[in-house]
C-alpha cells in the first residue's frame, strides 16, 4: 500500500506504468499492449516515473513508508 501511495504521487500515465511494471509484474511489452503504446514508450514512461520518484524527498517517503519497511531496510 505505501508503494501505491507513492506512486500515486506521480502523473497518471508514469503512475500506472510503475504500478503495472512492480505491482502486477508486466513487462513493458505487456503494458504497452494493454495500453496500446509502443514498448519504447512505455519504458521511456518507466524512467519518467522513477526519476520522479528519486526527487520526492526523503522526509516524504519517511512519512509515507510503514515504521516497520524503514526499521527492516534501514531507512533507505
Amino acid at each position: 500500500m505505501a508503494a501505491c501511495a507513492l506512486v500515486d504521487m506521480l502523473p497518471d500515465l508514469e503512475g500506472k506504468v510503475l504500478y503495472d511494471y512492480y505491482v502486477k509484474r508486466m513487462d513493458t511489452s505487456q503494458i504497452g499492449r494493454k495500453e496500446k503504446y509502443t514498448a519504447g514508450y512505455v519504458r521511456k514512461m518507466k524512467r519518467s516515473g522513477e526519476q520522479l520518484l528519486e526527487m520526492i524527498s526523503r522526509d516524504r517517503v519517511n512519512g509515507t513508508l510503514p515504521p516497520w519497511y524503514l526499521r527492516e531496510k534501514g531507512g533507505e
